[in-house]
């Protein structure tokens, strides 16, 4: 991600730019204005945000940047939001969000706009912005209203408008919708209502605690029509595999919010072969009893959110800081469009650098450890058996946590914990064959292959040595126990843990927990060669 701050000081005007390139040809831009001369009147800072506007368009975006989202904030909307209008009008259309909430800074407008590069727009008759891009179809609604008498009735006039757009264009709320924002007039008098239509209009759309919400903001932001109690502002991608879309769970922190009564998502991660979206709800400040943290400080708010969203780079500094090692994570191709085996050559490559240099990183060959966890120890293990078949380079040692070694978890599957743990826990079963789904493609043969499930492989000789972690209450549990037995069958010297009352993921929890703690114990014993 690039970053640009700029400054037109003709305009007063201070200019954000975050820029996202990735290798599918899209490149995303997120800019936002702000004013720098809070004395000026609205009507002159209007006209300097619009300026600097299509400066940034001329001078820093590329020719065919699109916008395909754009947000006002204002400090009075009801006598300022016909004045951006008359602008706007005049002006290329997308999806556009007026909404009172004053800037932090005192100025009385700022602008957020969503560009995006190599993609073709147009308007659907039920009014949505369509845009698309390789195989995915991006749906955006902004500033939805009406008038009913409160609320509640409003709300469930909004969602179920929506659910009929959504249905004209062949998606669906529960499978295609990733994001909305609901601002709410008066939030502390009329957020209940917006709570109660939302819920039950979910429950028609199989929207359920047992099933997902979709991350979602219920916050303060008025319409310029004081008659207006709520808006809505949405965002739905049609093309997206079941494995792409993953709501995040951590229970000190994003917890899900059905535990203290909400009914949408903590947060929503969209995973693209070039790139990874997070979608936040509006909790960044609130702790997993429901409590708001830092009341008044944003900065601090702020860096809640970033913990709540960096959990993968965070097991990388604590297994550092745990184990005294050098850690190297790889950045490698994922599904759908990287399919089997893109993902592996990515990881074996990143290795064999590592094994034929460990000069260049400080270590020596057999001081380096193969390590991951779930589909990273499915990795782990396939990148071990390449290695021993193509000889370029020998692993002496892997650490295998909860890792994914079958190609089975129907219910037909002939391990257990698939059955017993894979269906009331946050890694389901049904999950774990969508992922594997999406991982192979098209081509059924490819779940065969031992790099793909190395539980398949007729011959595990001359494998490394093997830590394997398990957890109780995961349905990946026997698979990872089977893989260990078998390598220990064929020769090889295996560790064998199994976490009690652990679920899948748990690694990722802060190392202030038992079980985490625990573990770092394990890796240390066995990276310093004891065998328990």
């Amino acid at each position: 991600m690039d970053y640009i701050k700029k400054t037109y000081t003709d305009k007063a005007i201070e200019v954000q730019i975050s820029s996202f390139a990735g290798k599918g040809g899209v490149t995303e831009y997120h800019v936002l204005l702000t004013i720098t001369d809070r004395t000026l009147p609205f009507s002159g800072q209007l006209q300097n945000i619009q300026r600097a506007y299509v400066a940034v368009i001329q001078e820093v975006l590329p020719d065919d940047a699109t916008a395909v989202f754009r947000r006002y904030f204002l400090s009075d909307a009801a006598n300022q939001a016909d004045l951006v209008m008359v602008w706007e009008c005049e002006n290329s259309y997308c999806p556009l969000s007026i909404v009172e909430q004053a800037p932090l800074n005192g100025s009385k407008i700022a602008m957020w706009t969503w560009f995006q590069t190599g993609i073709t727009v147009e308007t659907t008759k039920n009014g949505m912005s369509k845009a698309k891009h390789n195989r995915y179809t991006q749906y955006w609604t902004g500033g939805s209203c009406n008038r009913a008498s409160n609320s509640e009735y409003q709300t469930r006039l909004l969602l179920n408008d929506y659910v009929l757009q959504l249905t004209e264009q062949g998606c669906k709320l529960a499978n295609d919708c990733i994001r909305t924002w609901f601002f709410v007039q008066n939030v502390d008098v009329n957020y209940a209502g917006v709570v109660k239509a939302r819920k039950e209009v979910f429950i028609t759309q199989d929207l359920t605690e047992k099933t997902h919400y979709i991350s979602s903001t219920g916050i303060e932001g008025r319409h310029a029509d004081p008659n207006v109690f709520v808006q809505m502002d949405t965002y739905a991608v049609k093309g997206l595999q079941t494995g792409q879309i993953q709501f995040l769970y951590a229970p000190t922190h994003l917890n899900p919010t059905y535990e203290y009564g909400v009914t949408f998502e903590r947060g929503t991660a969209v995973t693209y072969g070039d790139r990874k979206q997070i979608f936040i709800s509006g909790t960044a400040s609130i702790d997993n009893q429901g409590e708001i943290m830092y009341p008044g400080d944003i900065l601090k708010q702020t860096e809640r959110m970033l913990e709540n969203i960096d959990t993968y780079n965070s097991v990388c500094r604590s297994l550092a800081r745990y184990t005294g090692c050098r850690v190297a994570s790889v950045e490698y191709g994922l599904a759908p469009e990287h399919l089997f085996p893109v993902g592996l050559e990515d990881c074996y490559a990143a290795a064999r650098e590592v094994y034929l240099h460990p000069e260049d990183f400080g270590v020596q060959s057999h001081e380096i450890t193969l390590i991951g966890d779930s589909a990273g120890g499915n990795l782990a293990a396939a990148v071990s058996l390449m290695a021993r078949d193509r000889g370029e380079f020998t692993v002496s040692q892997q650490i295998l946590i909860y890792p994914a070694t079958y190609n089975d978890h129907t219910p037909e599957s002939r391990f257990d914990s698939v059955r017993e743990n894979g269906y009331d826990y946050l890694l389901t079963a049904k999950r774990v064959q969508d992922y594997m789904a999406m991982y192979a493609g098209c081509d059924p043969r490819l779940v065969t292959s031992p790099y793909f499930a190395p539980l398949l492989s007729s011959d595990l000789s001359r494998q490394p040595r093997t830590l394997v972690i398990t957890a109780e209450f995961d349905p990946l549990r026997d698979e990872g126990e089977e893989y260990a037995y078998a390598l220990a069958r064929a020769g090889a010297e295996v560790v064998l843990h199994r976490m009690p009352d652990a679920l899948h993921g748990y690694f990722s929890l802060p190392s202030r927990f038992p079980l985490v703690r625990r573990t770092y114990s394990i890796l240390c014993q066995f990276l310093n060669g004891e065998q328990s």
